[in-house]
């Protein structure tokens, strides 16, 4: 596993002014991923981290804007995720290298909207099958419908 980097997935939208005057916002979105591979004090150094994606504003994105952004990321790590040979002054002939995205985070409902989530206000708890939260006594998943 030594030779996996393992990245995080951060997302979130933010008002670069700050403040909310007449009631107005604007939202930016970005896609921010860290290597976890690093020593913790040097994660987040600005050096260290990927900018993924940004969308435009004014308006917090669809989910159709933020999948549209995510696929060519997700396209990217997928090829990565079976391993690539990197060839290295130590490695001559190459070593096997993978890509892996574990955490993702960010506030609920951004993770809701971004990784397909059901949403907080959801009768459903699952987001795959529709079962109700009256169901989730319910261990027959030969029972469930998609």
């Amino acid at each position: 596993m030594k030779d996996n980097l393992t990245f995080s997935f951060f997302i979130d939208w933010f008002n670069p002014f700050t403040n909310k005057t007449l009631g107005k916002t604007v939202l930016y979105s970005t896609i921010v991923m860290f290597c976890l591979n690093l020593l913790y004090n040097l994660q987040y150094q600005p050096e260290n981290t990927y900018f993924a994606g940004i969308t435009s504003p004014p308006y917090e994105p669809s989910v159709t804007t933020i999948t549209a952004l995510l696929d060519p990321i997700v396209e990217q790590l997928q090829h990565f995720y079976y391993g690539q040979v990197i060839h290295t002054y130590r490695h001559q002939a190459g070593i096997i290298k993978r890509v892996v995205l574990l955490p993702a985070i960010g506030d609920l409902l951004t993770i809701c909207k971004a990784l397909g989530f059901t949403g907080v206000t959801s009768h459903h708890f699952c987001s795959f099958y529709t079962l109700h939260k009256s169901d989730i006594e319910n261990l027959d998943s030969g029972a469930w419908k998609l």
